[in-house]
């Protein structure tokens, strides 16, 4: 045993020397908007908090944060828990939230946790159980720092009577030297969620009409489409849309492939390269617009509309639910075509405003670590 425990330690060495250890809790292996939202945590710490840091990435939907976990958690200079809709219980009855360390277990907890522009992630009227909050509460306590993201997360949590601070959520830092894909000619990303269907009020028929007129005139202005499906719900409806079309310039991108943690890049190589988006999720509409990408939002759920409130970018909203959303899809289309330059520019220059209210965030966080 005691062989064994030198080894170890000669291991965890090898791999972390005196580095500045980080233990970065999100949802990975889910949803490519996380994978990217995590993308753009690393970019900010790596800018604003140290250039040295490393990672051990823990998936939060596999994780119970108990004794045995947080021993190892111990080990690191800072444990790091976010972005991401992670408060989300998806029923009043659910004793938990996605992120799960029990009360009885936080004293365990000895290194520096900082919760980093989590959103609240329930649908409406749904809301957070007595022993949600008093869980909330009690990391909130344990923390140097819980934030939530610019998407309308602290007006619904002060319902719930948690006052946090909002940053802008990090999926608007995922630009960088992304590959572009190789597609011919000028080409339009199409996202579409297909999960919860009766809670982002989605009629599949409806939505499919809609889908599939806006890509016949699409392809009229000579675009190639990528369906982008971001979790596994979303593959079958992006799918169908491409065999209805029967086009070869409509395309699905692979998501099984995109999904993968080490190949992030590939995939935001496709939002920032393409004439513009519609979008569906949230980070479908946040990463492009970070990157500079026009985007059109299908509004389905309370945080978009919060979030296009907060950074003043509601005037491409669609509403899905309208029978006939592809009218009005085709007119931003043509807004977009004429105002293209206008808008890359305007996102820049939103972008970098987000950032330096992000980098004065991680410095406040910087001068309690004390680095």
């Amino acid at each position: 045993m005691f062989e064994l425990k030198k080894y170890k330690k000669l291991i965890y060495n090898c791999v972390w020397d005196n580095g500045f250890k980080i233990v970065h809790a999100y949802a990975k292996h889910y949803n490519f908007g996380d994978n990217a939202l995590a993308y753009g945590v690393k970019n900010m710490i790596s800018k604003y908090l140290t250039p040295d840091a490393r990672y051990e990435n823990i998936d939060v939907h596999t994780t119970i944060f108990n004794k045995n976990v947080i021993s190892n958690i111990n080990k690191a200079n800072l444990f790091l828990v976010g972005g991401g809709g992670l408060i989300d219980t998806f029923t009043t009855e659910n004793k938990y939230w996605l992120f799960n360390l029990e009360d009885k277990d936080i004293h365990f907890l000895k290194t520096p946790l900082v919760f980093y522009g989590l959103g609240y992630n329930n649908f409406e009227n749904v809301n957070l159980n007595k022993k949600t909050i008093k869980n909330l509460k009690n990391l909130i306590n344990k923390s140097i720092s819980f934030s939530v993201r610019n998407d309308g997360t602290r007006d619904r949590l002060l319902k719930e009577g948690l006052d946090l601070k909002e940053i802008p959520d990090p999926g608007f830092f995922c630009n960088g030297n992304h590959p572009k894909p190789e597609i011919d000619g000028k080409y339009v990303m199409i996202q579409l969620a297909f999960d919860s269907l009766k809670q982002r009020k989605i009629d599949k028929s409806i939505l499919l009409d809609n889908i599939v007129k806006t890509c016949s005139e699409l392809l009229k202005k000579n675009y190639s489409i990528v369906l982008a499906p971001h979790c596994y719900p979303d593959i079958s409806i992006s799918k169908e849309i491409v065999d209805l079309l029967n086009n070869p310039k409509v395309i699905m991108w692979n998501w099984y492939e995109i999904i993968k943690e080490e190949n992030v890049s590939l995939g935001l190589g496709y939002y920032k390269y393409a004439s513009f988006v519609i979008g569906m999720r949230g980070h479908s509409q946040i990463c492009p617009i970070g990157m500079g990408t026009p985007v059109i939002s299908l509004i389905n759920h309370p945080k978009h509309l919060g979030l296009l409130k907060k950074i003043n970018q509601t005037d491409f909203v669609v509403n899905i639910t309208n029978e006939t959303f592809d009218k009005t899809l085709i007119e931003f289309v043509n807004i977009i075509e004429d105002k293209h330059d206008e808008i890359v520019k305007n996102n820049k220059l939103l972008t970098q405003q987000l950032e330096h209210q992000t980098q004065l965030h991680i410095e406040e966080i910087k001068e309690k670590l004390n680095i």
